[in-house]
Parts: structure tokens; C-alpha cells; sequence
């Protein structure tokens, strides 16, 4: 990844994320739900195509957008880890 590519992710808190398919999809989060995201990855036992794919699934359960599934899922982990 190109630095230039990395200060626009810093700016923007946009970053591609690989779907189950292996094609890729923006997803636009604060950068609250991105560190939490970066924990899950280490905390959490699947990968960035696992979370696509539990956001995937709500997309179709709760006809939202992409982004919104994959900030929900995400918030969803991050929640169960500060809950106590």
C-alpha cells in the first residue's frame, strides 16, 4: 500500500475490505470502529472476509447498506468486549 494510499485512509476513514467472493468494497467508518475492527482481527478468531460476510448477511436481514452492516457487526464485537 502506497503512503499516499494510507494518508487518504487516515483522512477519509475509507478502507477496502475483501468480500467472501474476493472482490473488494469500500467501507467508510470512524476511526473508533476502525481500531475496534484492527482489534477484532487480533482478538477474534476469522479474518476481514468473515466480518464481510456477517455484514453481508445483514445486509440481507436488515435490508441496510453495506457500510451500515459492516459498522453494526463490527460494533456489534467491540461491544462485547467493553459490556463488562
Amino acid at each position: 500500500m502506497t503512503q499516499e494510499k494510507l494518508e487518504r485512509y487516515r483522512d477519509e476513514g475509507t478502507r477496502e475490505i475483501t468480500l467472501p467472493n474476493s472482490t473488494k468494497q469500500s467501507v467508510r467508518m470512524t476511526p473508533e470502529l476502525w481500531q475496534a475492527f484492527d482489534d477484532l482481527m487480533i482478538l477474534e478468531p476469522f479474518d476481514e472476509t468473515e466480518v464481510a460476510r456477517f455484514a453481508l448477511e445483514e445486509v440481507e436481514l436488515q435490508n441496510v447498506t453495506f457500510d451500515r452492516a459492516f459498522r453494526g457487526v463490527v460494533a456489534h464485537f467491540a461491544n462485547r468486549w467493553t459490556a463488562y
